[in-house]
Formats: structure tokens, C-alpha cells, sequence
């Protein structure tokens, strides 16, 4: 196909040449008449180079149909065209191609007219007033310019005088749209630093505002190898303390052990404060009226993290792991517990008599026993009455989260008391039941006398997150 193309690219200058030498031909020989005329022939020439040219156009694209696209092609074109924002949008197409990607979009902006501007043309509907508003079409804008800054910089070009000042106006108005944000967009802060470092803009930034980015981007696999790369190593300190203060204390010993500062940051306290953080966590959701449930997922959560570290760095001497397990352990049965009784509260009430397809005569009873009977009603009413007063004191029963008290980071906060099943005549809380499961056939019943709680009470019992216990435990009738 080159030599194809290079062949009909000569054909004009062939022309000229023969143009030229039928002219010296003429002027030789006065007398020479030639059957054809050069208009003719220049003519005839041009029709057959007009069809070669389809015929080879033709061939190009199906060439180029039956062999599709490789990322260099595409990526070439499009840098060799300078849309930057096409650029942008094919990287996120392809994404989960991004080995091949990488190298392919690094050999493309190398080729490029202006590498520097075109990788600010993606920027365009990131950020400022014109943002796209799709959350997820954003994140994916935001991603493809996290490869394509970090590309930019592996390429090694040249920044020049206009693109820098142009950079600075838009590291200006990025990094306010950041702040505004309030340390939320991780993908988007760790775009802002790649960009800032191809850009060579460190300098506009304060030691804060890099530790700050920092933090919001941390979860980010980029973030070591940048801090490598540009010499930030001494900054991590900064770093660490920063993920502290936002409660990020698992990511803050990665960060750590990444960069091997435990004999100058010690990992253990963080890990203990991440888990007494854990606890004050559960008490502060359960004083907003999360479920007893969730509370309980998140709490395990974030005690399993901590025994992932202690497994993978080996600080079981320093941090022994058999508390956390036993507490997860205990934390796990109340949630099984939760989820049964929520289940057995959803079950309808099953008949007690199933009634015969035979129909039978209805007799009726004489006076006496009808007044005897109700009677026994009556006393029945009474007793079920009595029984319901006595299992609403059950709600004296605080949510466990709520006793925690408030301890320093450091300190081992005592864990709220949360009584398994211990057996048949214990149940959870404490409560006495009996053979079957049921509370008040264990034990002595308060006194049915005792006044039944105000409505009032019943609706500050949120932090159980929706699980009264009433529902948990089914009442009992006394037989």
C-alpha cells in the first residue's frame, strides 16, 4: 500500500517531465507533426490517474475494514488532530484496556503538535460552572484524565510559557472547586495532583493544601508512586497525621509501612484508636437512630481491618488479635440474633384449630355454663392484661451502644456489655425465658399492678434502629 500510494503521488511530476520533453521535441523539428497534441494526452493521463486513485482508495478501506484499529492508530489521529476532548472521551471507552493504553497514548502525545494544550483540552466539562452533571459520566472523565496527565509527564515534553500560564489559571480555579468540595471527590483530587506535577505547579500550592489532596486521594493506587516521583517522600509524615485527623487510621498505617516510617510512626496506637473510634462510631449512630443492625455490620467492618493489619505486617506481639476476634465473635452472634428475631416477628399467626370440611350441628349451651364461660373469659382478659404490662418493662433494656463512655485516642474503651445465648433459661439482655424460648414462663413476673409506661417512652427507644425487643421475643400467653 506505501509503495502504491508513493508511485500516484509522482504522477504529476512525471507529467511535467514529459510535458517538458514533448515541448524540446517540437522546437528540434520544425517539420515534425505528432498525431496527438499535449492537451490531449495530458487529458488522457489524468483520467487514468483519477481512476487509480479510486481504485486505491477503494483497496484503503477495506484494508482498514477487515483490519480494525489498534489504540496507537486511533490515539495518533486524534493528537495529531489536537481534539482534546475526543482524546479524553476514547481513554474512558477503553479503560479496562489500560496496559495497552498507557504506552499507546504516551507514543501519541509525543507525536503531538502541542502535547501541553491538548492535555488541558481535556479538562474541559471536568470542573467550574460547565461540570458535566452525570456523576458517573464525571468519575469517568475525571479517570481518563488521571491517565492522560500521568502519560503527559512520561512523555518528558517541554511545557512551554503559554501553555504553563494557562495552567496556573486552571490550577487556580481547580483548586478552588476543590475545596468548595469538601474532601469528597478522591478521583478528582487525584487528577488535580497529577496535573499539577506534569504542569510542574507545586510551588502554587501550600504544604496544607498538598497534605489535604493528598488525604482525599489516598485510597488512590497512584498516589505512592507520584509522592516517589516527585521527591515527596518527606511529606508523608504530613500525610499520615492528616489521614489521623479525618479517622482514617487503617489507611494511615498503609501509608506508613508503604514507606517504611513505623520506627518513627508507631502503627500500634492508631490501630488501637481506629478501634476505639470504631465504638464511639456505634454509640453516635445509635444515638441518630440507625438500626442495631447496621450499626453492628460497621463495627465488624472496621474491626476486621484491623486484624488484616496485624496479620500482614506480623504485629501480633505487639497488638495479641484474640480481643478483637472475641469481640466480632459477639458483635456476629447479636446479629444472627437480630435477624432471627426480625424473621419470627414476620411469620403470621398460626391457627390453632384447623376447621373440618364437615359441617356439624351447632348446640346450644345451657345458661349456666354460658355464664360460666364468660366468666373465665373475663379472668383470661385480665391475666393476658397483666402479662402485657409486665413485658413492656423489657424496654428498660438500653441499647448497649448507648452506656459507651468517651475515651481518648490511645485509650481501650470498654466495650458495651452484649450477653450472648447462654443457654435455655437465659436470654439475650439478661431476660429470663423459659423451655421454649419464651420470656416469663423462666422465671417470676413483675408485679401486674405496676403502671404501664408513658407513649412518650416507647418513642425514645429509636436506638435499637427499629428491633423493639417485643418484637424479638413474642409474648407469651399463661395457660
Amino acid at each position: 500500500m506505501e509503495s502504491i500510494w508513493k508511485g500516484l503521488k509522482e504522477v504529476e511530476e512525471k507529467k511535467e517531465n514529459l510535458k517538458k520533453a514533448m515541448e524540446d521535441l517540437q522546437t528540434h523539428s520544425s517539420l515534425l507533426s505528432l498525431p496527438l497534441s499535449w492537451p490531449q494526452l495530458d487529458a488522457h493521463f489524468t483520467a487514468l490517474h483519477a481512476a487509480l486513485l479510486r481504485r486505491f482508495h477503494l483497496l484503503q478501506s477495506q484494508n482498514a475494514a477487515a483490519l480494525p484499529q489498534t489504540h496507537a492508530h486511533r490515539l495518533s489521529a486524534l493528537c495529531t488532530h489536537a481534539n482534546g476532548t475526543a482524546l479524553r472521551d476514547y481513554v474512558g471507552d477503553h479503560l479496562k484496556d489500560k496496559p495497552a493504553l498507557r504506552d499507546a497514548l504516551q507514543t501519541a502525545l509525543k507525536r503531538a503538535t502541542a502535547p501541553p494544550s491538548l492535555a488541558l483540552d481535556c479538562l474541559d466539562g471536568v470542573f467550574g460552572a460547565n461540570a458535566v452533571s452525570d456523576d458517573k459520566v464525571l468519575r469517568k472523565m475525571k479517570r481518563s484524565c488521571c491517565l492522560v496527565f500521568r502519560q503527559l509527564r512520561a512523555a518528558g515534553v517541554a511545557v512551554g510559557p503559554g501553555a504553563r500560564a494557562r495552567a496556573k489559571r486552571v490550577c487556580a480555579e481547580w483548586k478552588g472547586c476543590l475545596v468548595g468540595d469538601g474532601g469528597l471527590d478522591g478521583v478528582g483530587a487525584m487528577a488535580f495532583l497529577l496535573f499539577v506535577a506534569a504542569y510542574g505547579l507545586f510551588s502554587e500550592l501550600t504544604p496544607n493544601e498538598i497534605a489535604t489532596f493528598s488525604a482525599t486521594a489516598a485510597a488512590h493506587e497512584e498516589l505512592p508512586e507520584l509522592y516517589r516521583s516527585v521527591g515527596f517522600a518527606d511529606r508523608v509524615p504530613a500525610l499520615v497525621q492528616k489521614l489521623i485527623d479525618r479517622c482514617k487510621h487503617v489507611m494511615a498505617v498503609k501509608y506508613i509501612f508503604e514507606f517504611n516510617l513505623a520506627d518513627k510512626i508507631p502503627p500500634v496506637p492508631i490501630l488501637k484508636s481506629h478501634v476505639n473510634e470504631s465504638q464511639k462510631l456505634a454509640k453516635r449512630l445509635s444515638e441518630e437512630g440507625k438500626t442495631l443492625n447496621e450499626i453492628t455490620a460497621r463495627e465488624i467492618h472496621a474491626l476486621r481491618s484491623v486484624l488484616k493489619v496485624i496479620e500482614t505486617h506480623n504485629l501480633e506481639s505487639e497488638y495479641p488479635p484474640e480481643s478483637i476476634q472475641q469481640r466480632i465473635e459477639q458483635l456476629t452472634k447479636n446479629k444472627a440474633n437480630i435477624r432471627h428475631g426480625a424473621s419470627a416477628s414476620a411469620k403470621p399467626p398460626q391457627h390453632q384449630q384447623q376447621q373440618s370440611g364437615i359441617k356439624r350441628p351447632r348446640i346450644s349451651a345451657p345458661a349456666g355454663v354460658l355464664n360460666s364461660v364468660s366468666g373465665a373469659s373475663s379472668t383470661v382478659n385480665r391475666d393476658q392484661q397483666s402479662h402485657f404490662q409486665s413485658s413492656s418493662l423489657l424496654l428498660e433494656h438500653v441499647n448497649p451502644y448507648m452506656s459507651l463512655p468517651n475515651m481518648p485516642y490511645g485509650m481501650n474503651t470498654p466495650t458495651p456489655t452484649i450477653s450472648p445465648y447462654t443457654g435455655p433459661s437465659i436470654g439475650a439482655y439478661g431476660a429470663p425465658v423459659g423451655p421454649s424460648g419464651n420470656l416469663g414462663q423462666g422465671g417470676s413476673l413483675p408485679n401486674s399492678s405496676e403502671p404501664l409506661k408513658p407513649s412518650g417512652y416507647y418513642d425514645s427507644i429509636s436506638a435499637y434502629g427499629g428491633y423493639g425487643l417485643q418484637y424479638l421475643y413474642p409474648t407469651s400467653y399463661r395457660q
